[in-house]
């Protein structure tokens, strides 16, 4: 039977950081994605579509492999960088997006992420399984962002 497993994060933190380097940088999926945990491959399919493949996820018997296709835009004036899955591609959507709001010597990163998982389970464990993979998978989330602010702060 699948379930549907829903999460979210929003997270905020100002870095000392160029905001043209770091905006060029998350318009780059295929490249931006090496700070989210656990990706596979990133596959670009034109039209600024991209095919995410996570690395296996859960236990031995029970093993699933997050897919979802993305559409990727742009605001340079706005420094916005937003994703939306798209629909009936893969066994996840998730949307999100990046904004960054330039200070006189830093920069204000904001990221909102909103994930929907299907997952192929027996009955008896979806109750079980929803909390255990909410808490991983927003895990793998607060790291994609604390990955990105440790990248800035490097490079600062």
């Amino acid at each position: 039977m699948t379930v549907k497993i829903k999460t979210s994060i929003k997270r905020a933190k100002q870095v000392n950081t160029d905001v043209d380097a770091l905006y060029s940088l998350l318009t780059k999926p295929a490249e931006a994605g090496r700070f989210f945990p656990r990706v596979d491959k990133i596959t670009a399919l034109g039209d600024e579509r991209f095919h995410w493949t996570m690395e296996p996820m859960g236990t031995q018997k029970y093993q699933h492999r997050v897919e979802y296709v993305s559409q990727w835009e742009y605001d340079e004036a706005q420094k916005t960088v937003r994703w939306r899955a798209l629909p009936d591609q893969g066994n996840a959507s998730i949307s999100g997006v990046w904004q960054l709001e330039p200070k006189p010597s830093s920069v204000n990163l904001a990221l909102e992420i909103r994930a929907e998982l299907l997952l192929d389970l027996p009955r008896w464990m979806q109750i079980v399984a929803e909390p255990i993979v909410q808490t991983e998978f927003q895990k793998l989330l607060n790291s994609y962002f604390d990955n990105v602010v440790a990248f800035c702060q490097a490079k600062a």
